[in-house]
């Protein structure tokens, strides 16, 4: 699951465990046996949400690669075979 997200104003009135319970149904009508979703460790509430609905947080790695500009091809005139 991915960007699950409620608006500040509509938080507070069930929606967002609605909205989960529904996750989870779907889950269960195609035979899977558990969701996996992900939330910035600083975002505290939903971290208490998720917590509340009985959902287990798992330690995660992330990974960057860095990728470095393509090399510009040489610049002058095409080079053919030597003649002489």
């Amino acid at each position: 699951m991915d960007c699950l997200y409620l608006a500040e104003d509509a938080r507070g009135h069930g929606l967002g465990a609605a909205l989960m319970e529904a996750v989870a149904a779907l889950a269960r009508s195609l035979g899977l046996d558990h969701v996996e979703w992900q939330t910035p460790d600083w975002n505290e509430g939903a971290i208490r949400f998720y917590d509340r609905l009985g959902a287990t947080g798992m330690p995660k790695r992330r990974y960057a690669l860095p990728v470095a500009p393509p090399v510009p091809p040489p610049v002058g005139p095409p080079v053919g075979p030597a003649t002489g």
